[in-house]
């Protein structure tokens, strides 16, 4: 981040070197770092054209009459006042010295000191211009107007130096705004919260309708309630930016701020009225609107959502974050083939983005189009390799194929990459259950339930690889912990009367079979054709068939025969 210096250098410099500024009798933009003389700009329509011409006349060179047009737009300005609500020091003291000037209260040499200022802003600052303030300084040593200049000049070279030198003058001139304000701002600069908070309320104390010192201290607090919340309430925040929007209506760095922090606090409402607020008076501002379409896809309000997204998209047909997010709505949506478009839309903007091929992969995916998913799962990983879901949703493609050594060896990258990512060791496990690998399965979903011992798709699949090593009754122990944190997980329920079943107590599985059975129905669950494949298992190797055979036809109501040639 740049220094306060080094940011005000750059600040005061684009004044002169931009071609021309616009000074409409529209809402502007009034944040921070804009040129000085172009924060001037909602009141009065006859200010604009004396900044314009004095502006013009110092970068011809003729500081003089430049000094002496700007003065008179200042005249127009202080009269209106506003405009001084969202002042920071550097526009505060300018306009001091354009006024003391115009007004006759420096002297000769004071004022030839400021033409100075003016002709080295023009030309880009240097440290020349704080050598002849020295110089003038010796002879003159209790000019308040040469001390304030060079203070002004310390600004954009040394911030150290700045800061010292300052304190010097707050006790010469210790009610005066400008040097209030910029004490906080070097507070703020240089991260010392407190005494930033103190500052900017005593520039507040001067001046109340400092709407810029309210917006200050409510970045303050607003790390202060990051850093320590119990030194800073949220409603510090929301009172100071609120205050600042109060006295300065347009001030949009403020109502931005409010509205980013409500959304941190997840008053999403609140952030939308905000956002919608500064729409009214720029109905064109993209950070606006696309985070109140974000927004309302956080709230899953997703047809609002949709509406100011492609708000977004119609002002910047290439504003790649639109896409990104439009994709991501039709997914909620369940509209792959829509989101797969956005999504893709998003890649040609940028390329080498890998989220936006995992996005788009996990379309594809989900509208079993494994190859095209397997694809763009792979341009992700080309592009970023150590992303554990990208890793995982190539174990999970390589799975659906059916080739499960290709699945282990992804699901292994994966918890290398991260080892405490449950989903990994779940893929892997199950992996390892298709290979008949089943103590290795049983393994890894231990390492996955020391993550989380809720894990209930973990406890499940173990339970079937205790079931493949033919230990039935951990079989149901496992299943029935799984139903325990899951009760619709279905195709774990089946897995209990199997069990029974395999172990010899057939009466106990029939009438498990018949209450999971009815509890599906009830229920409109869709009984898992695992239930039924490992009943038609158990007939196709000839173990206990005639009990499968019954459950079948009975219970799931199939006759075994007409899917004997179907599973």
């Amino acid at each position: 981040m740049k220094s306060l210096c080094q940011v005000k250098l750059v600040f005061l410099f684009s004044l002169f070197m931009i071609p021309s500024i616009s000074f409409g009798s529209g809402g502007i933009d009034t944040a921070k770092y804009v040129p000085v003389f172009a924060k001037a700009g909602t009141f009065a329509k006859d200010y604009s054209t004396y900044l314009e011409i004095g502006i013009n006349y110092i970068k011809r060179d003729s500081i003089e009459q430049g000094i002496k047009f700007l003065s008179e737009g200042f005249e127009v300005l202080n009269s209106e006042k506003k405009i001084f609500r969202v002042s920071d020091y550097h526009f505060l003291e300018v306009a001091s010295f354009l006024q003391s000037v115009a007004a006759h209260k420096v002297t000769d040499k004071e004022r030839q000191l400021f033409v100075k200022l003016m002709y080295f802003m023009k030309n880009k600052p240097n440290r020349n211009l704080l050598n002849i303030i020295n110089t003038y300084l010796h002879s003159d040593p209790n000019s308040v107007f040469a001390k304030r200049l060079k203070l002004f000049c310390l600004t954009l070279f040394d911030t150290i130096s700045a800061d010292k030198y300052l304190d010097e003058l707050l006790q010469e001139n210790s009610d005066l705004v400008s040097l209030k304000m910029l004490k906080a701002e070097l507070c703020l600069e240089s991260l010392k919260m407190n005494d930033a908070v103190l500052a900017f309320t005593e520039v507040i104390r001067l001046d109340p309708t400092s709407a810029y010192a309210y917006n200050s201290r409510g970045k303050c607090y607003e790390i202060l309630n990051i850093i320590d919340s119990v030194k800073s309430s949220p409603m510090s925040v929301i009172n100071d930016y609120t205050k600042a929007i109060e006295l300065y209506p347009d001030f949009m760095e403020a109502s931005i701020s409010l509205a980013k922090f409500q959304n941190k606090r997840f008053l999403f409402k609140e952030s939308i009225s905000t956002y919608s607020k500064v729409l009214k008076s720029h109905p064109k501002h993209m950070e606006s609107t696309f985070t109140i379409g974000l927004t309302y896809y956080n709230l899953q309000e997703l047809d609002s959502a949709l509406f100011y997204v492609s708000k977004c998209i119609n002002l910047n047909p290439k504003y790649v974050k639109g896409y990104k997010l439009k994709g991501d709505i039709y997914f909620e949506k369940s509209n792959f083939p829509e989101a797969i478009q956005c999504y893709s839309k998003a890649i040609d903007l940028v390329p080498d983005q890998y989220e936006y091929y995992e996005n788009r992969g996990s379309a594809y995916y989900l509208l079993n189009n494994i190859d095209l998913a397997l694809e763009d799962f792979m341009s992700a990983y080309k592009r970023n390799s150590t992303s554990v879901y990208t890793l995982n949703k190539l174990g999970d493609c390589y799975f659906t194929k059916k080739e499960y050594t290709d699945a282990i060896s992804w699901y292994l990258k994966a918890t290398k990459a991260q080892p405490k990512d449950k989903v990994a060791y779940f893929g892997l496990g199950c992996s390892y259950n298709k290979k008949g690998k089943y103590n290795q399965a049983i393994d890894v979903f231990q390492k996955a339930l020391a993550i989380d011992s809720t894990y209930d798709d973990a406890l499940g699949n173990m339970a079937w690889a205790y079931y493949g090593k033919g230990d039935f009754d951990q079989c149901i122990t496992l299943s029935e912990k799984a139903i325990h944190f899951n009760k619709n997980a279905v195709y774990y329920m089946f897995n209990i009367p199997l069990a029974y079943l395999r172990s010899g107590q057939v009466n106990k599985a029939k009438s498990l079979y018949i209450d999971y059975v009815n509890y599906c129905i009830q229920n409109k669950f869709v009984i898992n054709d695992g239930a039924i494949t490992n009943l038609k298992d158990l007939i196709d190797k000839n173990i206990q068939a005639e009990d499968a055979k019954f459950i079948l036809k009975y219970y799931f109501k199939i006759d075994f025969e007409t899917i004997k040639n179907t599973l």
